[in-house]
């Protein structure tokens, strides 16, 4: 399979009536599979995960082993679990979608070759850093209102975990209908060096500046073109 055909490939197998789809790959792969089976998918067919990606965050949601092999026993168990998929601009997502800083590492860490595993997100925050630092001004209308303003990130969660390492929305349920809604002010490169540990410690929320909400819906309007990920791809 090439990058892109597990939506189509998925979608294929549901259509043959096989009862559950498994993954074997990470966040991307899965929300490329997650594209095929949501709208397509019928009572008691379902999507499996084994988890062989850089970040494996939407794992740490659902609480499958890092393991291949226990991922695969969970598999074979057949205990099926209902969880909430989120839409944005028509793009299905199931971990989270982000505008600003995140999506830039996302990017520059898809053109890192050079390393393998969790340092690539080091090596591409890094160059996000010190290349792409920008503050584009927002609008963002949520259930509770709207916040408007010069901003660093936009983050979207419906898991708990982005960039492999960072609890952005430790408490985020995968269940329950609502994201997460974070939101970082204008910041210096200075001043996202010193979130970075609140960040990895999931102790951000504290932080002066830092929106945290639950919403069922969110819109982020931005007044210049800016990268979007989704479930980091």
């Amino acid at each position: 399979a090439m990058p892109g055909d597990a939506g189509a490939l998925t979608g294929a197998a549901l259509a043959t009536g096989a009862a559950t789809v498994v993954v074997a790959g990470g966040d991307g792969t899965f929300n490329e599979a997650a594209n095929g089976f949501v709208g397509a998918a019928g009572a008691g067919q379902a999507l499996g995960l084994v988890p062989l990606g850089t970040g494996n965050d939407f794992c740490k949601a659902l609480g499958i082993p890092a393991d291949w092999r226990a991922a695969c026993a969970r598999i074979a168990a057949g205990r099926l679990k209902s969880v909430d998929a989120g839409r944005c601009n028509g793009r299905v997502f199931v971990n989270g979608v982000g505008a600003g800083f995140d999506a830039r590492v996302a990017l520059e860490a898809s053109r890192v070759r050079w390393v393998r595993g969790a340092p690539v997100y080091l090596v591409a925050l890094a160059k996000a850093l010190l290349l792409r630092h920008a503050t584009p001004g927002a609008r963002i209308t949520h259930d509770g209102g709207t916040l408007e303003g010069p901003v660093t990130l936009v983050v979207t969660m419906n898991g708990t975990h982005f960039g492999g390492v960072f609890p952005i929305a430790p408490d985020a349920s995968i269940d329950d209908g609502l994201l997460e809604l974070r939101v970082a002010p204008a910041l210096t490169r200075r001043g996202i060096l010193r979130l970075l540990p609140h960040l990895l410690r999931g102790t951000h929320t504290t932080r002066p500046g830092i929106t945290h909400l639950r919403t069922g819906r969110v819109r982020v309007e931005f007044d210049q073109p800016v990268v979007l990920q989704a479930d980091g791809e």
